[in-house]
Order: structure tokens, then sequence, then C-alpha cells
């Protein structure tokens, strides 16, 4: 692929993705005057069928004051802390034996 065509790809690119960022902040604005406006629950409207949701979440500081670790060790499981990791293993030991590659490479624009 010659040069022009990168650089009008990367254009396009950026272009497009400054149009879903619109769409995006529009699409919030509606969603949030609807919920606003319409009850808990599912309503019909032009067709579609408009669902709202309240959802309720767990205080997880409220739990762990109410029911600290050493009092109720079972309502806790421990999880590998990939910072420690990075730390305490060889980086070429990381990469040779604890690295898989991502199913998808990435691309940025910035």
């Amino acid at each position: 692929m010659n040069p022009e065509r990168q650089q009008a790809l990367v254009q396009e690119w950026a272009n497009l993705n400054q149009r879903i960022t619109a769409l995006e902040e529009r699409r919030d604005q509606i969603k949030a005057a609807l919920t606003e406006t319409l009850p808990t629950g599912t309503t019909e409207i032009a067709g579609l069928k408009v669902s709202i949701t309240r959802p309720n979440r767990l205080n997880n500081q409220a739990i762990e004051k109410a029911y600290p670790i050493h009092e109720y060790p079972d309502l806790y499981r421990a999880s590998l802390d990939t910072a420690s990791v990075r730390r305490f293993i060889s980086p070429v030991i990381l990469e040779t034996e604890f690295t898989q590659p991502a199913t998808k490479p990435t691309i940025t624009l910035k």
C-alpha cells in the first residue's frame, strides 16, 4: 500500500472516530432523557421495546466493614496480583514462559 493510501485511510479513520464520538454522545443524551421520563420496566414505543432497569449494587465497603476478612475468610478469595508478578518474575521468563499472543492485534489512533 502506498503512503498516500495509508494517509487517506488514517484520515478517514480519524473522521470516523469523531463522528462515532458525536453519535455516542447523542445516544447517551437520548438514553438519559428516556430514563428520566419512562417508568422502570418495558415500554413499547414506535414499535420498539424500551427496557429500563434500576439495578442495585452491593456496597462492598460496608460489607467488608461488617464482615472483616479475619472473621469471615470464606467470603473472600485470593487473586493473582499481576503488578507483583511483573516485579517478582524476570521479564525474560514472563515473555518466554508466561506470555500468550493476543487473539487480535491492537491498533490505536491518537
